[in-house]
């Protein structure tokens, strides 16, 4: 009998799924999977953080919606599967295993693995993806069909909260980092810790991909 192997799980951006092209195959051990520039990705290995979840009252179904800073996907579960989503709440910071899937023009991850991990763990991981892939590109945004008038409403206002507010929070973090540097870097917990804002983390990530700031450790950054 023909050994299956596993296919590995590749770490991309989250826009570059939602940019890429969904491809079906016929074959029972040929999976479906997304062209993300030559790369047959039907599996993933996503660090990002959870911005919203959903759970059906029969227990059913639940979800999370997850932003890595380019792109938001939905994670879903079924049946005994919602056990993984259990303890994972919103604004968690989680690492997903799992395999691309697509429904009714969706591009959504069933997942094998999730877990809790520490902001650092996102922060590296957008600077691996940064240095492997560069910038991710511009999303192309397609509303959902089953809301098309709120979702667009809500993306005008976050358009608008980041024009307004944006620039005064960047400043923000990186006075916190030239205030905390004792020399040998500030410590990126007191820096999120210290700042008071809710998206430190997401600020600090966009930050580290504009150069403006680097790690000088896994733990430390500095001011460029």
């Amino acid at each position: 009998m023909e050994q299956i192997e596993r296919l590995p799980a590749y770490r991309i951006w989250l826009s570059s799924i939602n940019n890429g092209s969904y491809v079906k195959q016929t074959g029972e051990f040929k999976p479906h999977y997304i062209d993300v520039e030559g790369k047959k990705v039907s599996r993933i290995n996503l660090i990002a953080t959870v911005v919203q979840k959903t759970e059906t009252e029969d227990k059913n179904y639940a979800s999370l919606t997850i932003d890595d800073g380019s792109a938001q996907i939905r994670v879903k579960t079924w049946r005994e599967d919602i056990k993984l989503l259990g303890s994972i709440n919103v604004s968690d910071i989680v690492l997903i295993i799992g395999k691309i899937r697509e429904y009714q023009d969706e591009i959504y991850v069933t997942p094998e693995i999730v877990k809790r991990v520490q902001p650092k763990w996102q922060i590296l991981r957008s600077l691996e993806l940064y240095n492997e892939y560069g910038k991710p590109k511009p999303l192309s945004i397609t509303l959902r069909k089953q809301d098309p008038i709120s979702e667009e409403k809500n993306f005008n206002v976050e358009e608008e909260k980041i024009s307004d507010n944006q620039e005064q929070k960047r400043q923000n973090i990186l006075s916190k980092i030239e205030e905390l540097d004792d020399g040998s870097g500030a410590e990126i917990s007191a820096v999120i810790s210290n700042s008071g804002l809710k998206e430190a983390e997401k600020i600090l990530q966009s930050l580290l991909l504009e150069g403006e700031v680097f790690n000088i450790s896994s733990s430390k950054v500095k001011l460029t």
